[in-house]
């Protein structure tokens, strides 16, 4: 993985972590792939994804929303913190 892509991924992730410890290769795959999946788990902690959980979970599917197509999946899981779940109106 380039040097600025992992310090992307340094900064998205929002933890002390050194560059050194980003792994060297990752996995990237398209929407349409991930779709064809016959079970989806998706993990969000942070704050800082409240707003894109609201509008995947609660609002209309959207290309603004990349994540609000997994409502078309029958199978989807989605593990939330307190933080990323704080927006959301309809709790389970």
């Amino acid at each position: 993985m380039a040097k600025t892509m992992k310090a992307a991924v340094v900064r998205t992730l929002g933890q002390p972590l050194a560059i050194e410890e980003v792994p060297v290769q990752a996995i990237s795959m398209s929407i349409r792939q991930i779709l064809k999946s016959r079970e989806i788990i998706c993990v969000v902690p942070d704050s800082r994804k409240a707003r894109a959980v609201k509008a995947c979970i609660e609002g209309k599917i959207s290309p603004l929303a990349p994540a609000s197509i997994l409502q078309t999946h029958p199978a989807v899981t989605v593990f939330l913190d307190n933080e990323s779940s704080a927006l959301l109106e309809h709790l389970p």
